[in-house]
């Protein structure tokens, strides 16, 4: 199994449409549902970690600011603008 690299074609990757399609128990729409059953629990992952760390950089660029103030940062329109 572990000699299968990626994009390669093997007999043993390839889904048969006329052995699901008959079979009742298992229909490619399942087959389908199965393999990126995973896909969803990622996505929610990455959108609350990814929540967090903005949060938390906000946060700290917020704290940073009321310690030391700053002054704005502003473009100085050039001689050809």
């Amino acid at each position: 199994m572990w000699d299968i690299r990626f994009s390669t074609v093997d007999s043993r990757t390839i889904i048969l449409f006329n052995k699901i399609s008959y079979n009742k128990s298992l229909c490619i729409t399942k087959a389908v549902l199965i393999a990126n059953m995973a896909q969803p629990i990622i996505l929610v992952a990455y959108f609350l970690y990814n929540s967090q760390v903005t949060v938390i950089t906000i946060v700290a660029k917020w704290d940073r600011f009321t310690r030391r103030h700053t002054r704005l940062r502003v473009l100085l329109a050039t001689a050809g603008a």
